[in-house]
């Protein structure tokens, strides 16, 4: 399997698609963590140190955005690979995003979650 040994963080409060993307992406033979919210997600990925973050914007308890922001600061953090996935579309949630170093922003309502494993199988590769 082409994900063996990889390691995603999917910070996601929507529980339905967290379990889907976490589905997906584990029989892809990647190892899957999910945090329900901005402060889990930072701490597993301090911990955790994944090779890809699947980053919700509006989070409970610290939003996506604080979250990317604070994981930057840290050494093992400032490199590691962000996806955001929002319903945010807006013009300054996008630039946020990429001035803090995510790679890619998907609109939820607008993206195709085949064509979306598929997009991370490429950059995890």
């Amino acid at each position: 399997m082409q994900g063996r040994s990889k390691k995603i963080l999917i910070v996601e409060d929507e529980a339905r698609l967290a379990e889907v993307l976490s589905d997906m992406l584990s029989d892809q033979g990647y190892t899957i963590t999910v945090a329900r919210d901005g402060e889990q997600g930072l701490a597993a990925a301090i911990e955790q140190k994944p090779d890809l973050i699947l980053l919700d914007i509006l989070l409970p308890k610290k939003e996506g955005l604080d979250m990317l922001a604070q994981l930057r600061e840290h050494a093992d953090g400032e490199r590691t690979k962000v996806m955001v996935l929002s319903n945010l579309s807006d013009t300054a949630s996008v630039n946020k995003a990429m001035q803090h170093g995510a790679f890619d922003f998907y609109v939820k309502s607008n993206w195709d979650i085949d064509a979306l494993v598929e997009e991370i199988k490429a950059k995890l590769s």
